[in-house]
């Protein structure tokens, strides 16, 4: 019987992943040492979980999955800012058309 393949030496897409102390993860190895020597609460946070399941299925040789583990690893090194709700900067909504010549010339005036 075939011995399934191991794709833990391929690298990371779309580029290594910087780590804030400045290493970086190279490969899906790099990756998966470094998140298993995450302490416990910070390992067992949802962001982390969310890249060790990308981590196993690009592992498993699945090859779209090794750009989803990058970006999942970057989330849960980095975050995500979430985008603002309504108007943070309580700025006056603008006209669509404000300083711009009339639509339609042809309507005139």
């Amino acid at each position: 019987m075939a011995k399934p393949a191991d794709h833990w030496n391929d690298e990371l897409e779309p580029r290594p992943v910087r780590l804030p102390d400045g290493g970086e993860l190279v490969t899906l190895r790099d990756a998966g040492d470094y998140i298993a020597r995450l302490p416990k609460p910070e390992h067992d946070r949802d962001e982390w979980q969310i890249a060790v399941r990308e981590l196993l299925r690009a592992a498993k040789g699945h090859g779209p999955w090794r750009f989803f583990a990058g970006l999942a690893i970057n989330r849960a090194l980095y975050g995500v800012t979430p985008p603002p709700i309504g108007n943070p900067d309580n700025t006056p909504p603008t006209s669509k058309w404000r300083n711009q010549r009339k639509r339609d010339a042809w309507r005139g005036g």
